[in-house]
């Protein structure tokens, strides 16, 4: 997702199902990175957007 815009700009169909994290870095006190299984560490996840994430996941189930 654009860090400015919000627009995704990676299309699910297009991850492989075989993705998964290898590593998780700290970043401040306010986010995390990723490393997945694929060598790529694009983008700082803020705790607040990862809860969200949690709590759609939550609500639709």
């Amino acid at each position: 997702m654009n860090e400015w815009t919000g627009e995704r700009v990676l299309k699910p169909e297009a991850i492989s199902d075989d993705l998964s994290i290898s590593d998780i870095s700290i970043v401040g006190r306010y986010a995390l990175n990723f490393r997945w299984s694929d060598g790529h560490e694009t983008g700082i996840y803020s705790f607040r957007y990862l809860r969200e994430l949690g709590e759609e996941k939550q609500n639709s189930e």
